[in-house]
């Protein structure tokens, strides 16, 4: 390694912040801090490395930190070279000491070689590329300091799913030395081969995450490059240039998926289908174009969606269905998956895939359902095929010789979900001391009697009347018995809570329906008649849960209901309060399963309807996304 005052500029006396003789020192002028801490932190970062098993370092899951990673690569493939782009972390600039620039030195930099000398040794020796197995020289097109970029993902500060470690962080100094190089190539290769710097034992001299691309195609999610890794080239179509590696992978790699989805009351069919590809079964010209804009879209959305109902027949419990409503949205493929288009953003046709949707409503879960599937092309030898019910996923591959795919219910506890009534008592009571009652009716029966008798009798009976009264006061308030109170059916909060608890459950399973008449039908039995079209669109409007790609999210469970301020209402039985409740929810799409917490605060009023208690009305005033 080679000392830190190397990467300093000097052309005076002067001190720079880290306190060393230069004039000036580009790097210091991004932000305070001491170059020896550098140096420290890359010896540390070195020693760590070392010290780590090499299963830490290898390609295990895209969410490995390598997009995280000290220096950062990324290369793309074009038609006249290869293009690399490195972020330098400032502690590994020692490394990569042939491309800094002469005035970023702070010694005596005469005898030094000239640049385009420098790039040959740091392409020999260095960051190595190989066209058919000849190397290549870099020239050099930008070197500067820079920030690094921001690429930390959603998850990198929670644990990895797979481990339950703690994902990598970035370095603390975002001070980075920033590249860009070309080696240029004459004539198309077949195959690249990337070599990073290398000990004399093979291992990397420093961690490089890298990304890679073939024209706009993304060929990998981020990886390490921790040794030779050798690219093979499809120049007519860069979605299957593929790397030797097998870990050196993209999230979505097929050009073509279907997912089979059988839900309590819907069975959906979902493929995933490049457009390109798609061409093979449909026509419709491009002319020749390389993106789809807003209205190309639109084209090829209606074409599809017609198309995908005529083929891939769909049979349930041992009948032909046909499809009862379907749609169809546009995703692109980047290093970080699959993402759904923006509507009115231009696509990359290479990159382009049209997830189409179709559904078949069913009353109930069903015993068996089947896709013959028809579309095969020479790229793919067999086709991935999931089927997916309420105890998770299963996979298949189909292929020409066995076309088609089947899903069976194996369920064993699985319970039909039914909307049902509500009724929960609400025994509000009152004490009735009928012991006292009783007695005082006594002594004013002796009381009366005493004024017939004569004076013997009447002093026996008046002291009767005294000791029934005495008792009747002492036993008033030990000496009863509840009754119900016909006047007043306002429930307490705790039931008040339960009573719309259950409200909401049943509102959650009327909305498994997919088709809007039966959904209103079954809310009939939790939700007033009168005002049903009111409460529907409330619903609609604000307890809808949506995802990506248009569909909505289902409840699978509801937490945390409470009811304050519970009041009786204006008119008839029931009640009004403020609810607050948490609902967790999820919707399973081309093969992820998208998950949601949310919130909810509303006003509500519940009705008495003999004996069983519906919503009246709902209006939500906050709804907040938890995760």
């Amino acid at each position: 390694m080679i000392p830190t005052k190397g990467v300093l500029s000097v052309s005076s006396g002067s001190k720079c912040k880290a306190g060393r003789r230069v004039g000036r020192c580009h790097l210091c002028q991004l932000s305070p801090g001491f170059f020896l801490n550098w140096t420290l932190a890359s010896w540390v970062l070195a020693l760590f490395v070392w010290l780590l098993p090499l299963s830490a370092i290898a390609d295990l899951t895209p969410l490995n930190g390598a997009a995280v990673a000290p220096n950062i690569a990324e290369i793309n493939v074009r038609e006249d070279g290869v293009y690399v782009s490195l972020e330098i972390y400032i502690g590994d600039l020692a490394t990569f000491r042939e491309i800094l620039p002469d005035d970023f030195l702070n010694y005596d930099t005469t005898a030094r070689p000239p640049m385009a000398e420098r790039l040959r040794t740091f392409s020999n020796q260095k960051f190595q590329v190989l066209a058919d197995g000849n190397k290549l020289t870099a020239e050099l097109l930008v070197a500067e300091p820079r920030r690094r970029k921001d690429r930390k993902m959603a998850l990198s500060s929670s644990r990895n799913t797979l481990t339950q470690l703690p994902t990598p962080e970035p370095p603390e100094d975002d001070r980075v030395f920033y590249v860009e190089l070309k080696y240029p190539f004459e004539t198309r290769p077949d195959r690249l081969q990337f070599i990073p710097p290398l000990k004399p034992n093979g291992t990397p001299e420093v961690s490089i995450g890298f990304v890679a691309f073939h024209e706009t195609v993304a060929v990998i999610d981020f990886r390490y490059l921790s040794g030779p890794e050798t690219l093979r080239l499809d120049w007519e179509d860069p979605w299957y240039t593929r790397f030797d590696n097998k870990n050196l992978k993209r999230h979505h790699a097929s050009a073509l998926m279907t997912f089979l989805y059988v839900e309590p009351r819907e069975v959906r069919h979902e493929t995933l289908i490049r457009v390109r590809d798609l061409q093979d079964w449909m026509e419709f010209d491009l002319d020749g174009a390389n993106v789809l804009d807003a209205s190309a879209q639109e084209t090829i959305k209606a074409a599809a969606l017609a198309y995908f109902a005529s083929v891939n027949p769909v049979t349930i419990d041992g009948e032909p269905v046909d499809v009862g409503s379907s749609r169809a949205e546009f995703l692109t493929v980047s290093s970080s998956g699959l993402q759904i288009a923006e509507a009115g953003d231009e696509l990359d046709l290479p990159n382009a895939i049209l997830g189409v949707i179709l559904s078949f409503p069913v009353p109930a879960l069903p015993q068996n359902v089947s896709v013959d599937w028809e579309l095969f092309n020479e790229r793919q030898a067999s086709i991935q095929a999931t089927a997916t019910d309420p105890a998770g996923p299963f996979l298949n591959l189909i292929s020409p010789d066995a076309p088609e795919f089947t899903w069976k219910n194996y369920l064993q506890t699985y319970e039909e979900p039914v909307v049902t009534t509500v009724h929960v008592p609400v025994q509000n009571t009152f004490a009735v001391p009928l012991l006292s009652i009783g007695l005082a009716l006594a002594a004013l029966i002796a009381a009366v009697l005493a004024t017939r008798q004569q004076r013997t009798g009447r002093i026996v009976l008046l002291s009767s009347a005294g000791v029934g009264i005495i008792v009747a006061v002492l036993s008033a308030s030990s000496a009863t018995v509840s009754v119900d109170n016909p006047f007043d059916r306002l429930p307490d909060p705790e039931t008040a809570s339960r009573i719309f608890a259950a409200v909401l459950d049943n509102v959650n399973t009327a909305n498994l329906e997919t088709i809007r008449e039966r959904r209103d039908a079954e809310l009939t039995a939790v939700v007033s008649g009168g005002t049903i079209g009111d409460v529907t669109d409330e619903l609609d409007r604000a307890l809808a849960i949506r995802v990506a790609g248009g569909g909505l999210a289902r409840v699978d469970t509801v937490q945390d209901v409470t009811l304050q301020d519970v009041r009786p209402l204006d008119r008839g039985n029931g009640f009004q309060a403020i609810a607050s409740w948490t609902v967790n929810a999820s919707a399973g799409h081309w093969g992820h399963n998208h998950k949601r917490k949310v919130s909810y605060r509303a006003l509500v009023e519940l009705n008495e309807d003999a004996d069983d208690w519906k919503l009246a009305a709902i209006t939500v005033v906050d709804a907040k996304q938890l995760n």
